[in-house]
């Protein structure tokens, strides 16, 4: 008996919830009539072809590229095999220090460098978001120096790497 007396709650609930929604989405639409929703599907695909990054609405904007580029970067296993070698760029290449990392998750590590670099000033952020472009682009070439680093025996520079595939000496 309560469990029909529930339904029936749930019911009348739920109907209350979608007539809500549908008043609020009706004045949603009458407070836009002046949009053209016809064009929608053809702004969203072109929105689409134009975007270099998964978030390429904000390619005029370095800072907020660059949160978008760092989890296809940091996420890359060939790029970083090992929880040790994020923790290694994060120290070497962003300047932080995550500390007590051997008890956290890849995804927790991740997470982490992500939320610690959007602090980061503008500047910053343009010069590492240049940065990851280059090593995303050259993919391949990172793989190529880590493993002659393990092969030799030496250890993977970071700062070795950036400068190599860019072309450039920088500053951490």
């Amino acid at each position: 008996m309560t469990r029909d007396i529930k339904r029936k709650d749930s019911l009348e609930s739920d109907k209350v919830r979608i007539l809500n929604f549908f008043e609020e989405l009706s004045w949603l639409l009458d407070s836009n009539k002046s949009l053209d929703f016809k064009k929608a599907t053809t702004i969203i695909k072109e929105f689409r072809s134009n975007s270099i990054y998964p978030y390429g609405y904000f390619d005029n904007h370095l800072e907020k590229r660059f949160i978008g580029v760092l989890p296809s970067l940091l996420k890359d296993n060939e790029i970083f095999n090992t929880n040790e070698e994020l923790v290694d760029f994060a120290l070497n290449v962003l300047s932080l220090k995550l500390t007590r990392w051997q008890k956290k998750s890849r995804a927790e590590i991740i997470g982490l460098i992500i939320c610690d670099v959007e602090d980061a000033n503008i500047e910053r952020l343009d010069t590492l978001a240049a940065w990851f472009d280059e090593i995303l682009k050259n993919r391949d070439e990172v793989k190529i120096l880590r493993s002659k680093a393990r092969e030799t025996g030496s250890s993977f520079s970071w700062n070795d790497t950036i400068r190599k595939i860019t072309g450039l000496d920088y500053e951490r």
